[in-house]
């Protein structure tokens, strides 16, 4: 088999193997019944930064649309796969096919005219094309995901979110207590009310017992539940388009960084591209170009 169409295969199976642990681990995340919004994106940016090089370095091994065509349905099915068949998905993923073969076009016309093959200038407006694509079909999965759609019925503030709040509010209660800087009478809201005089008139006055007093296992329960509830209560007019602002917001958050991910795509098809010209599986051949000039 001509090494040609042995590297034309292989990075289409790479493209498919690594687009589908991309859109396997961002489903684990956002089809669970707790997302971890903080932190399920980091895996599956990595993964895609993968699959964009991958993605770039075909484009400038290969002047073939047809490559682009079928890479980018092979990374459509193993998004439907893990997500689904929903006319919306089929809806963005056919613009989205539409963009890529645009984007894959106007970078092969790029490298054409250029007398030396540098991946950054022929790849970024491309690949941030294919990003933005990737970027719109993440928030749509995010839109539709239990997670978010629960958002319409109830709204709860992350556990860990709200723990890490109110252990920064118990270090400050704290230090309060070392300075004695506190008040007679120290109360949080849906907290039992602690009387500092009391305490100091029975002798117990001391760190650990405001804060078991104040800060007890149930008390932390009962504050987080209200805090839900008058969120809830606040939010309850706006429900309906919390779901459509997450989603909206995701897809904003993505573009604004897409120049890091973009460079990052292109510094590793740098490397790849420069592995395969050590190893002699690909090699630069430079032609005479004849030019017109004028003259009289």
């Amino acid at each position: 088999m001509p090494k040609q169409k042995i590297i034309y295969i292989a990075l289409l199976v790479l493209i498919t193997v690594f687009s589908f642990l991309g859109w396997l681990n961002l489903g684990k995340n956002l089809l669970g019944d707790s997302p971890n919004y903080g932190t399920f994106w980091i895996a599956p940016s990595l993964i895609f930064i993968i699959v964009i090089a991958l993605f770039g370095i075909a484009i400038i091994l290969f002047n073939d649309l047809v490559f682009a065509l079928l890479a980018f349905l092979l990374i459509s099915v193993g998004f439907l796969f893990v997500f689904g068949i929903k006319w919306p998905y089929l809806v963005v993923l056919a613009l989205g096919l539409g963009v890529t073969i645009l984007a894959a076009g106007q970078a092969i016309k790029e490298k054409k005219v250029r007398i030396k093959i540098i991946p950054s200038q022929i790849l970024k407006t491309s690949l941030k094309a294919i990003f933005i694509v990737l970027a719109l079909t993440v928030s749509l999965a995010l839109y539709f995901s239990p997670a978010t759609q629960r958002l319409s019925v109830e709204v709860k503030i992350p556990r860990p979110l709200f723990n890490v709040v109110l252990n920064t509010m118990i270090g400050v209660f704290n230090s309060q207590i070392q300075d004695q800087s506190i008040p007679s009478v120290f109360n949080i809201p849906g907290m039992p009310m602690v009387n500092i005089n009391e305490l100091k008139n029975t002798g117990v006055l001391n760190k650990e017992i405001l804060i078991d007093t104040a800060f007890s296992k149930e008390a932390q329960d009962k504050l987080y539940d209200t805090i839900n509830q008058q969120l809830n209560f606040f939010l309850k007019p706006y429900k309906q388009y919390l779901s459509y602002g997450i989603g909206i917001a995701v897809f904003f958050s993505l573009v604004a960084v897409a120049f890091v991910f973009i460079w990052l795509a292109i510094g590793l098809v740098n490397l790849i591209f420069l592995i395969m010209k050590k190893m002699g599986w690909v090699n630069i051949k430079k032609e005479m170009v004849e030019k017109e000039t004028l003259e009289f």
